[in-house]
């Protein structure tokens, strides 16, 4: 339709980027979004690669059911920009990822672009979304953290998180930055390490000076970011699982939102497919997300720990809670040695290391504990204090427990940790033959 020589725009585009067996995920994120703002949306647009073509006809049989347009693109980066990109990142991520690139193009034909990733859950109407234009993201890392040598023009900047990207055709000039940002992939590339399509876009914003008019987290919320003082998640418009396992992958991320669940279910009713073998639970948020760090955390931990463990202990490896504990074969099970940590936020890493650093743990509580019922009758106190005044333990003591226990640096929790378990196991051989598994005699009872 042209009006006066000009074509009219429509109002409101939602773009994805569907890689292999997407199809179900990003239906499962539309079926959400109509059903909290369903007059938001004037168009679907989909990009996809001749791998995903398969995935399509999910996404056209829901979009029709709400009697809306879809539109599917197929996009194949150009072969002169595949070769600069790393063999990491390709191993990774499809080339699809940089058809974020065309929002530009369709400011052309729609007043309001929002870019979407397929891992989210919309739990809220998201209508307002458009009060915070010309450009809403999160930040998601500094640019230069991206790049292998700093540039100081990009100080203070940040690449966007673009599982979630709004912008309208007020932004400045964006009838040529699709263009702009293939260039800056051709000039950038050689020294970009990681997410190459948020670096770009970073670069590009910083370029023309324009940053998002709000910081984006009620928009895109991080499940890993809960801890026992931040709700955020329950109170944010947009859940974006980051730093946890997907929600399609993981009974326990299931279960913080059973809302994802039903919509699967809605999804599969509406267009008479077979329902996932998904499970629906009640969970507090909190314990639900503690669950799954805990579960990932303590098997890195338990790999570290087992290369240096002595021969003769053995793990009893939680899952559930932030505590790791050893029992060594020379006591009975009424002693066990414990490492435990206290995470000031659930963001996982791929290696131990970055799970400390991005979960914030500062430092462990390493200990053992002596349990039973007559605990108290069978050891020596005053001996007990003084070994742990000599040795800086703390001893804490109840009617049916105690309690030695030190804290260790993220530094050198392993040695603290080998070291404490030594002293204390020599300790308790020499002086409560009660609890080793040499004396047949006076053993603590549970």
């Amino acid at each position: 339709m042209k009006l006066s020589g000009k074509k009219v725009k429509k109002e409101f585009a939602v773009v994805f980027r569907c890689t292999t067996d997407f199809g179900l995920k990003i239906s499962q994120v539309i079926l959400a979004l109509e059903k909290n703002s369903p007059t938001l949306v004037s168009d679907y647009i989909i990009y996809y690669s001749k791998r995903s073509f398969n995935n399509l006809d999910l996404i056209n049989k829901i979009v029709k059911k709400f009697h809306k347009q879809v539109h599917f693109h197929e996009f194949e980066l150009p072969k002169s920009e595949q070769t600069l990109i790393n063999d990491k990142f390709t191993t990774r991520y499809s080339d699809i990822v940089f058809a974020i690139f065309k929002i530009f193009d369709l400011l052309n034909e729609y007043k309001h672009v929002l870019a979407l990733d397929a891992d989210l859950l919309i739990q809220k109407p998201i209508d307002d979304i458009k009060n915070f234009g010309p450009l809403l993201y999160r930040n998601a890392r500094p640019i230069n953290s991206t790049l292998s040598s700093h540039d100081a023009k990009f100080y203070g900047r940040f690449t966007p998180n673009a599982g979630v990207l709004y912008i309208n055709d007020l932004f400045p000039k964006y009838k040529n930055l699709t263009q702009r940002c293939f260039e800056l992939l051709e000039k950038y590339s050689s020294i970009i390490k990681i997410t190459y399509e948020e670096a770009i876009l970073g670069i590009l914003f910083a370029e023309l000076d324009i940053k998002s008019k709000n910081s984006g987290i009620t928009y895109n919320y991080w499940v890993a970011e809960s801890n026992k003082e931040c709700s955020g998640g329950l109170d944010a418009k947009i859940i974006h699982f980051v730093y946890v396992d997907k929600p399609w992958n993981n009974f326990e991320v299931r279960r913080i939102f059973p809302q994802y669940s039903t919509n699967l279910i809605d999804l599969c009713h509406l267009l008479n497919i077979e329902i996932p073998e998904l499970e629906i639970s009640r969970s507090t948020y909190y314990d639900s997300v503690r669950r799954d760090f805990c579960n990932t955390f303590n098997k890195q931990l338990y790999n570290q720990l087992i290369k240096s463990i002595p021969d003769n202990f053995y793990i009893k490896l939680e899952v559930d809670y932030p505590v790791l504990r050893f029992h060594s074969k020379e006591f009975t099970e009424n002693v066990y040695f414990d490492l435990r940590y206290k995470p000031q936020l659930c963001k996982k890493g791929k290696t131990l290391e970055q799970t400390i650093l991005l979960s914030k743990i500062n430092n462990f509580e390493i200990g053992v504990t002596l349990i039973g019922r007559n605990v108290m009758e069978m050891v020596c106190l005053s001996k007990l204090n003084d070994f742990c005044l000599k040795n800086g333990f703390n001893l804490i003591k109840t009617e049916t427990k105690v309690v030695l226990f030190a804290i260790a640096s993220v530094e050198n929790y392993i040695s603290e940790y080998l070291n404490l378990v030594s002293k204390i196991s020599n300790y308790l051989k020499e002086n409560y033959l009660f609890i080793s598994k040499i004396s047949n005699e006076g053993r603590i009872s549970s």
